[in-house]
């Protein structure tokens, strides 16, 4: 089910996009100008969430901090057994 809405939120922007540069089309802006916006306001929103989601919270600890600790256990387990 969460595909399925993923799938049509994604048309829906897809569709939203269309209309948005036939109506700038219409208003007399050339395709160029257009696209150059519309790659400005994606940008734009990538740099943004690059920027707010894009680091790791620093309260999650060090990458692979919790497998180093299980490895060392399993070491130390398999090591009491020979």
């Amino acid at each position: 089910m969460i595909a399925a809405g993923g799938v049509f939120a994604l048309t829906a922007y897809i569709f939203a996009q269309i209309a948005i540069v036939r109506v700038l089309e219409r208003s007399g802006v050339s395709l160029g100008q257009i696209s150059l916006g519309l790659a400005v306001f994606h940008g734009f929103l990538a740099f943004l969430l690059i920027s707010r989601m894009g680091r790791r919270d620093p309260r999650a600890g060090k990458p692979f901090e919790g497998t180093l600790e299980e490895w060392d256990h399993t070491l130390k387990w398999i090591q009491k057994f020979f």
